[in-house]
């Protein structure tokens, strides 16, 4: 038999250094995928991560963090916190369903970094207003709006608050 090799393609650079206060770098949505695994995030980059159903679990050093649907994940780059980035894993019983976005940028770093703070520094956590959440991530893929929740409240929005 014969074995065919790919051409070697060049990886582009994860992260490339932008002065943008906003900059997302990649968007899409993961489902159906029993052993799906990521690192948290890229290079310098923060990642959100809109669970909508299923389980998985995020790895983070010794912590173990249970991930289910109805969660937000918001990980910020190891030259952020000073930590090693985790790894997001799915039940392969139950695997989760999730959109996801990468972006970077000194304003949304900062503000994801108090986001992070308000919900004791974990990096996953039960939003209050979980389908205005969705309606986001939505729209970024191109489907319609489903709420009235513009992308530039959701800073200011109650997702920033701890859930009480």
């Amino acid at each position: 038999s014969k074995a065919r090799l790919k051409p070697r393609r060049v990886r582009p650079k994860v992260s490339v250094p932008t002065n943008l206060a906003y900059r997302v770098r990649t968007f899409g949505w993961i489902h159906d995928q029993p052993y799906h695994s990521t690192h948290g995030t890229h290079g310098d980059d923060a990642m959100l991560t809109v669970v909508r159903s299923g389980r998985g679990f995020y790895l983070c050093g010794s912590q173990r963090i249970e991930v289910v649907g109805g969660m937000v994940g918001l990980v910020l780059p190891q030259s952020v916190t000073g930590q090693e980035v985790g790894i997001l894993m799915a039940d392969p019983d139950e695997p989760y369903d999730h959109d996801y976005c990468r972006f970077a940028g000194t304003q949304a770093l900062a503000s994801v970094k108090r986001i992070v703070d308000r919900h004791g520094g974990l990096p996953f956590f039960k939003p209050t207003v979980m389908p205005q959440v969705i309606d986001l991530m939505r729209q970024m893929r191109g489907f319609p709006l489903i709420s009235r929740l513009r992308g530039t409240d959701l800073i200011h929005s109650p997702v920033c608050q701890p859930k009480e």
